[in-house]
C-alpha cells in the first residue's frame, strides 16, 4: 500500500468512526421519540383516525419519486470527483443536483394539490379514510408543503455523504428529534391528523433546509460556483445513472408504503396496525442503514484510488456488522413487537405472536439487502441491484393484495421477508462465485 493510500484509509477510518458514533448518538433521539412522542401521539389519535393518517400518507409517498434518484446519484458521482480531487466537477455535479431537487418539489406539490382536489378520497385512498375527509384533504395541502422542501434538502444531506461527513447529517438528525418531540406532543393537546403530519414532516423539512444552508455557506461555499452551470447535459449525468436509484426508491415505496395501503383495505384497524409495524421497521433497519449509507460513499472513493486492500477488510467488518444486527432484530420484534404495539403504541395486533416472528424475520432479511444493494452502490453493480430489488418489490406487491385477505398482516410480513431472502441470494451469489474462483485460482497453501 502506498504512503497515500494509508493517508486516505485512515482519513477514511476515521470519517467512518465519526458517523457511526454520530448515527449512534441520533438514533437515541429517534428512539426517544419514538418511545415518548409518537405513541402518546397514536393513542391520542385513536386507532382509526391513526390508519386515516397512515392511509394518506403512504398513498402519497410515492411523489417523492420524482427526483428520480437525483440525490444518491449524486452522491456517487461526487465520491468519484472526490477521489480525482476535482473540485470543479464537485461543484458542477451539487448546482444541477440542486436544480433537478428543486424541480422535482415543484413537480411534487402540484401532484400532491391535484390529489386533495379529487372528489372521492375514500376510493382513492382507501376505506379507512371514511369519515376523515377533510381532514385527509388538510393533510395533502400541508404535505405539498413539506414533501418538496424535504426534496430540496435532501441535496444536503447527499453531499456530506459524498464527503464522508454523515457526522454532520447525523447531528441534524439529533436536532431533528428535539424539534419533533414537543410538536408530537401538541398532538395530546389537539387530536388532530394535521397536527400529526406537522409534526412528523415539518421537524424534517426544517432540518434539512437548515443542513443545505450550512453546507454551501460555511462548510463548502465554493460548491454554489456549479449554480451559474447549469445545464441539461450535466443535469442528465445525474438522472441517466439516477434511473436505477429511482427504480430502488420505487422498490423502496412498495416495501414500506404499499402494506400500509394493502392493509387499509382489509378493514378494521389493520391499517393502523400495520402502519404501527411499518414504523418499527423503519427504526429497526435504521440500525442496518447506519452502518451501510456510511459505507457504501467510502467504497466508491476507495476503488477510485485503487485502495484494494482497505475495500476488502471494509467489506468483511460490514458482513460482521449486519450479521449482528440481523440476529438481533430477529430474536428482539420476535419477542417484543406484541409488547410495544400494545403498550407504547397502545394499537393491539390481531395475530400478535405469527405477526411478531414474521416481523422479525422480514427485518433480518431486509437487513442483508440493505448491505448487499449499498456493496453495489460502492463497486458499481448498481444496475444489477436496481433490477434484483424492483422485481423483488414487484412480485411481493402482486403477493399482498393476495394474500392480505386470506392471512392478513403476517401474511403481508411473511411475503416481505421471504422475497428479502430471495433477493440477497441472487444479489449475493455473483461475490461468492467470484470469491470461490479467486480460492481456486490461488490454490491450496502450502
Amino acid at each position: 500500500m502506498t504512503d497515500a493510500n494509508e493517508t486516505h484509509s485512515a482519513r477514511r477510518n476515521r470519517r467512518l468512526r465519526a458517523a457511526f458514533i454520530s448515527s449512534f448518538i441520533s438514533k437515541v433521539g429517534s428512539v426517544l421519540v419514538q418511545i415518548f412522542a409518537f405513541p402518546a401521539a397514536v393513542a391520542s389519535l385513536g386507532p382509526k383516525a391513526f390508519g386515516a393518517y397512515a392511509s394518506t400518507v403512504a398513498a402519497v409517498s410515492w411523489v417523492s419519486l420524482v427526483s428520480l434518484g437525483a440525490p444518491p446519484s449524486l452522491t456517487r458521482l461526487i465520491s468519484a470527483a472526490v477521489g480525482r480531487d476535482d473540485r470543479e466537477q464537485e461543484s458542477l455535479l451539487f448546482g444541477n443536483g440542486l436544480a433537478v431537487s428543486v424541480a422535482a418539489g415543484m413537480l411534487a406539490a402540484i401532484l400532491i394539490l391535484k390529489t386533495a382536489t379529487m372528489e372521492d378520497l375514500p376510493h382513492l385512498l382507501g376505506p379507512s379514510v371514511m369519515g376523515f375527509e377533510h381532514a385527509a384533504r388538510t393533510v395533502l395541502y400541508i404535505l405539498s408543503l413539506f414533501i418538496p422542501l424535504t426534496l430540496v434538502g435532501n441535496v444536503a444531506e447527499a453531499t456530506y455523504s459524498a464527503y464522508q461527513e454523515q457526522a454532520i447529517t447525523n447531528s441534524w438528525s439529533f436536532v431533528l428529534s428535539l424539534i419533533s418531540i414537543p410538536v408530537l406532543l401538541l398532538v395530546v393537546r389537539w387530536p388532530l391528523i394535521s397536527v400529526m403530519v406537522v409534526g412528523t414532516y415539518g421537524p424534517t423539512a426544517l432540518t434539512k433546509l437548515l443542513s443545505l444552508v450550512q453546507l454551501v455557506a460555511l462548510r463548502r461555499p465554493y460548491l454554489l460556483r456549479g449554480i451559474r452551470r447549469i445545464s441539461w447535459s450535466a443535469s442528465k449525468s445525474l438522472l441517466l445513472p439516477g434511473g436505477a436509484f429511482a427504480l430502488i426508491s420505487a422498490g423502496s415505496y412498495l416495501n414500506t408504503q404499499l402494506p400500509i395501503f394493502v392493509a387499509g383495505w382489509t378493514g378494521g384497524t389493520a391499517a393502523a396496525q400495520m402502519g404501527i409495524l411499518m414504523q418499527m421497521y423503519t427504526i429497526a433497519i435504521s440500525v442496518a442503514v447506519m452502518v451501510n449509507n456510511t459505507l457504501w460513499p467510502a467504497l466508491i472513493e476507495a476503488k477510485q484510488r485503487n485502495d484494494f486492500r482497505w475495500l476488502a477488510k471494509a467489506l468483511r467488518h460490514a458482513v460482521s456488522v449486519n450479521a449482528i444486527v440481523a440476529a438481533g432484530s430477529l430474536v428482539g420484534l420476535g419477542v417484543l413487537t406484541p409488547v410495544i404495539a400494545s403498550r407504547w403504541y397502545r394499537v393491539p395486533l390481531s395475530h400478535p405472536e405469527a405477526t411478531a416472528w414474521a416481523m422479525g424475520a422480514f427485518m433480518a432479511a431486509a437487513t442483508f439487502e440493505n448491505m448487499l444493494i449499498a456493496i453495489s452502490y460502492g463497486i458499481g453493480s448498481l444496475r444489477r441491484a436496481a433490477a434484483v430489488f424492483v422485481i423483488r418489490c414487484a412480485i411481493a406487491a402482486c403477493l399482498y393484495r393476495l394474500l392480505a385477505f386470506r392471512f392478513g398482516i403476517p401474511g403481508i410480513l411473511a411475503v416481505g421477508a421471504v422475497t428479502a431472502l430471495a433477493a440477497c441470494v441472487a444479489l449475493g451469489l455473483p461475490y461468492v462465485r467470484a470469491r470461490s474462483a479467486n480460492d481456486g485460482a490461488e490454490g491450496p497453501s502450502s
